[in-house]
């Protein structure tokens, strides 16, 4: 029998300079394959995105003055009754506006309230509406600055001329 007893010094010599080198690309890929999945996973859900309307952070009528918003605080809040077919006609432009909002720290952050029948006798004087007109005044977005109402726009059009405006 031919027993051959391998020393020490028979073995291949391993190189350094490969194993770093496979190392190297293994922890590379690794990398690179986590970024794909993580960009993946967020083009898909998009987590951070406002989705619908009712994702859109709401105020109440005691503290819609008192939000804070960009540095010179100023935000829009957008006054609104519920199953009103206005809302539906402005509901994909406010999504949108408040992901452009999110997404760019200039932009004035939007808010909104419900105006439901027991806000009625906080928000007239403010809004200057009378228990005969407010109704057809509603939706109403209004822009805040420093804790009063700066603006008012009160008709789909306005609305969305003045957050169209605000995107460029």
């Amino acid at each position: 029998m031919n027993n051959k007893v391998l020393n020490k010094q028979d073995r291949p010599k391993r190189n350094l300079t490969n194993d770093m080198q496979t190392l190297i690309f293994v922890i590379s890929a690794a990398a690179i394959t986590l970024g794909l999945i993580l960009y993946a996973l967020f083009s898909i859900f998009k987590p951070f995105e406002y989705k619908s309307f009712d994702s859109i952070q709401m105020v109440n009528e005691d503290n819609y003055l008192a939000q804070e918003g960009n540095e010179n605080k100023e935000y829009y809040v957008f006054i609104y009754q519920q199953n009103d077919y206005r809302n539906e006609m402005l509901e994909k432009d406010l999504i949108r506006y408040a992901n452009y909002a999110k997404k760019n720290k200039d932009a004035r952050p939007i808010y909104r309230l419900d105006f439901g029948n027991d806000f009625y006798d906080k928000l007239k004087n403010a809004l200057g509406y009378t228990q005969e007109n407010y109704q057809t005044n509603l939706p109403t977005l209004v822009y805040v600055k420093n804790g009063k109402i700066s603006s008012k726009y009160n008709t789909v059009s306005t609305i969305l001329t003045e957050l169209e405006g605000k995107m460029k």
